[in-house]
C-alpha cells in the first residue's frame, strides 16, 4: 500500500474505536496480565516465551509503592507467571529479580528459548538514573535448564556502564548467532544533554560469552533509543529505533549485526515510542507494532502514544501494509511492546496502558496507575 493509503487508511479506521475494556473485538483478545494497584503502580515492560508443551512464562517490571509512584525512577523489582491456556489466565506469581545494594531498581527484562530447552533472561539494574546526569547500570542473564523453575548464577554483560536497553530485544539467528540490543546513553534526560546511540552485543556460542558492539548508530536530538532486531527472509537484518524525528526509522546489517548502516526513514508516522520488530514464523515476513501517530515536537514524547498499531512488510521491511489497529484511545498511552508469536500462528502482544494525567497539549503523562494488558491476535486479521 502506498504511504499516503496507508495513512488514510489508518485515519479511517481510527474513528469511533476506544477499546479500552474489552475482552474480544475484530479478531483480538484482550487480556489483563498485571493489573496496578497503589501497592504496583506500573506493571510494564514484559517478555514471554511458550515452551513445547505449550504453557507460558512472562517476566515484567513491577514497582514498588512509592513516592515516585510509576515514574521510570521508582524502585521496581523483575517479577513473573506463568500460562496454561494462551495466555488468558496466569498463575505462580513470583519475584525473580530485586534491586540488591547498589541498586535503584531492576529492569527491562528479556526472555529467549533456546533450541536445546535452555532459557536466557536478560535484566538490567540501574544504579543511578538522575535526569540529564550520567547514567549507570549493569547488564545480567542467568539461565535456566528447567523452564526458569531455577537458575544459574547470574553471568555480567555489562557493568556499571552508561547503557540500557528496551525489553523484550533478544533475538536468535537462522544460524545460531545471538543478538542482545543496548543502547548507549551518557547522560539519561533530553537533548542536547542526551543523545543515544545503538547496537547490540553477539553471542555464538549460545549465550556463554559475548562480544560488544562494534559499532554504534545515532539520529539528531536525542539519538535512536529502545532499539528492536528482525532478521528478514534474505538473512539480513533490520533494526527499528525510538527517536525525536517524528518518523520510524530503520537500520540494516549484512553481516550478522557487526555493522549497521545509517537510520534511514520508513516513511511512517509515530511519536517517541518504542517499536516492536520480529519476524513471522508462518510466513517470514516482518511484524512492526507502533504508535501510528500524528508527530507533533510540542506535545509530551513527540505526540500521542496512541493509537497501538500493526502493519507487515513481505519485502524485508522496504514497505509497510495490512495495518491493523490494536487499541485506539485519545487519552491514553499504549506502549513498551513486546511480542511473541505463539505456536498456533497467534500473536500475544504486551504494552503497558496508562491514562493521561492531562491529554491536552501539550499533555502530561499518566504515572500513577499503568497497567500491564495483553492482545491476543489472530494471523489471519493481521493479514
Amino acid at each position: 500500500m502506498p504511504l499516503a493509503s496507508f495513512a488514510i487508511a489508518l485515519g479511517q479506521s481510527n474513528k469511533g474505536m476506544a477499546m479500552q475494556g474489552r475482552t474480544e473485538h475484530q479478531g483480538i483478545t484482550y487480556i489483563s496480565l498485571a493489573p496496578a494497584s497503589a501497592q504496583r503502580p506500573r506493571n510494564d515492560s514484559a517478555s514471554i516465551v511458550q515452551f513445547p508443551d505449550h504453557s507460558l512464562f512472562m517476566v515484567w517490571i513491577e514497582m514498588h509503592a512509592s513516592e515516585q509512584g510509576g515514574h521510570d525512577t521508582a524502585p521496581a523489582s523483575i517479577a513473573s507467571r506463568r500460562s496454561s491456556d494462551a495466555g488468558r489466565t496466569w498463575q505462580e506469581y513470583r519475584i525473580e529479580v530485586t534491586p540488591e545494594a547498589g541498586d535503584l531498581s531492576c529492569y527491562n527484562p528479556s526472555l529467549l528459548l533456546l533450541p536445546n530447552g535452555e532459557l536466557l533472561f536478560f535484566y538490567l539494574k540501574y544504579h543511578r538514573l538522575v535526569w540529564n546526569e550520567p547514567l549507570e547500570a549493569s547488564g545480567y542473564i542467568k539461565r535456566s535448564r528447567d523452564q526458569g523453575q531455577t537458575w544459574d548464577d547470574q553471568q555480567i554483560l555489562w557493568d556499571h556502564l552508561p547503557r540500557g536497553c528496551a525489553n523484550d530485544t533478544m533475538v536468535q539467528l537462522s544460524d545460531g548467532r545471538l543478538l542482545k540490543s543496548v543502547e548507549e546513553v551518557p547522560v539519561w534526560g533530553s537533548y542536547p544533554n542526551c543523545v543515544s546511540s545503538s547496537s547490540c552485543y553477539t553471542s555464538d556460542d549460545h549465550g556463554l560469552t559475548w562480544s560488544p558492539p562494534q559499532n554504534w548508530i545515532s539520529l539528531p536530538l536525542r539519538g535512536t533509543m529502545e532499539n528492536h532486531i528482525a532478521q528478514c527472509r534474505d538473512g539480513s537484518l533490520l533494526m527499528a529505533v525510538r527517536n525525536q524525528l517524528g518518523s520510524v526509522f530503520l537500520s540494516r546489517s549484512s553481516d550478522r549485526g557487526l555493522t549497521w548502516s545509517k537510520p534511514q526513514t520508513s516513511g511512517l508516522t509515530c511519536c517517541e515510542s518504542m517499536i516492536s520488530l520480529t519476524r513471522i514464523p508462518k510466513t517470514g515476513d516482518l511484524l512492526m507494532l507502533w504508535n501510528n501517530s500524528v508527530f507533533d515536537p510540542a506535545f509530551d514524547h513527540s505526540g500521542r502514544r496512541t493509537p497501538l498499531t500493526a502493519a507487515i512488510s513481505r519485502d524485508n521491511g522496504f514497505t509497510w501494509d495490512s495495518p491493523k489497529i490494536i487499541e485506539d484511545d485519545p487519552v491514553t498511552e499504549f506502549s513498551n511492546i513486546g511480542c511473541l508469536h505463539l505456536a498456533d500462528g497467534r500473536v500475544l502482544v504486551s504494552y503497558f496502558t496508562s491514562r493521561m494525567e492531562n491529554p491536552d497539549p501539550p499533555g502530561i503523562l499518566g504515572r500513577s496507575l499503568m497497567s500491564l494488558k495483553g492482545a491476543l491476535l489472530e494471523i489471519d486479521w493481521l493479514y
